[in-house]
């Protein structure tokens, strides 16, 4: 379901919100406004020295078993480079030496019925070293891919595979 058919009362004193566009409710009688902005997430392109990417395997849904990027969601009060810092971490254990921006995708995700909107930005990451990651957190794996053999058909995300296609046509595939 859309975040709008979902909320539907004021969190402040449970009056009745509703839908003005798209991404806006309003509680007609105290015109609050509760406005739907898209959440942001963060992802990265780690490329090793044999021009091989690497992927995670997620270790839980949505798209458990299929493959991703290392990176997810912002936290409040974090800002992207800190958040690609902490995801890197948690995720693979891995200490980042260079951030460089790659591009800004949408996406979508499915929580517990709600199908959230989402601004996947990405980054071009070099690590201070590849030896000693180990997948943490949920992640369930991780492995370097040839850029011909990256598996698009098990791929988790949309926007993870626009990503990737974005690199390869960059990198003359």
């Amino acid at each position: 379901m859309e975040p709008i058919e979902v909320f539907k009362f004021n969190p402040l004193n449970g009056n009745k919100l509703v839908g003005k566009s798209e991404n806006l409710l309003v509680d007609e009688k105290t015109g609050f406004h509760y406005y739907i902005s898209p959440k942001p997430t963060v992802n990265v392109l780690i490329v090793n020295d044999n021009q091989e990417i690497l992927m995670t395997k997620r270790g839980i849904d949505p798209g458990k078993d299929n493959w991703d990027l290392p990176g997810g969601f912002v936290d409040i009060g974090e800002t992207l480079e800190e958040a690609v810092k902490r995801e890197i971490n948690e995720e693979l254990r891995g200490e980042v030496k260079k951030i460089e921006y790659f591009g800004s995708f949408l996406n979508r995700y499915e929580y517990c019925g709600v199908n959230y909107h989402i601004v996947d930005v990405s980054f071009l990451v070099k690590l201070k070293t590849l030896r000693g990651l180990k997948p943490k957190d949920d992640v369930a794996g991780f492995k370097f891919f040839k850029l011909d053999k990256i598996p698009f058909d098990r791929i988790s995300f949309c926007s993870i595979r626009e990503v990737l296609k974005q690199y390869l046509k960059r990198n003359g595939f």
